[in-house]
């Protein structure tokens, strides 16, 4: 079903990716690291704007320690356009990103956040169980410091 954000765009999910491949629970990265995610979307109408999204990775105290923050970084359908207002209903489209952990890091959990907004103005979109900064938790991530 996913998670409908008020712009028209949906949410369908999150794969954390290690060889190409989806990778299952327990997600355990090493300080200094890259994590590939695989985010998957469609849409109910067009949106009326083009909108960025924010990937982003907070530390246990909410501070964001590393971020993805640009248009859609698509792989799927080829040749689709990035532009929001172009995607079209019955439809998935499919992007993957690269976060890199901080070096040096200690040991801890960090949480996998996503946030989609208009790229003008910097004004995000609501969606259900959006925090206070309106993201969206995706999923926790352990790191082991070397």
């Amino acid at each position: 079903v996913g998670v409908p954000f008020e712009n028209g765009m949906r949410f369908h999910g999150v794969d954390v990716i290690e060889r190409g491949q989806p990778w299952s629970d327990p997600i355990v990265r090493r300080e200094g690291e890259s994590i590939w995610v695989r985010l998957w979307w469609s849409v109910d109408r067009p949106p009326e704007l083009d909108y960025s999204i924010n990937v982003h990775l907070r530390s246990e105290g909410g501070q964001v320690i590393g971020s993805s923050d640009n248009a859609p970084q698509l792989i799927y359908p080829v040749d689709a356009p990035v532009e929001t207002s172009r995607w079209q209903p019955d439809q998935f489209y499919i992007e993957e990103r690269q976060l890199t952990l901080p070096y040096p890091m200690s040991s801890s959990d960090v949480n996998l956040y996503l946030a989609v907004y208009f790229w003008e103005d910097g004004a995000r979109v609501s969606a259900p169980n959006v925090d206070e900064t309106t993201s969206l938790w995706l999923r926790t991530i352990t790191v082991r410091a070397w």
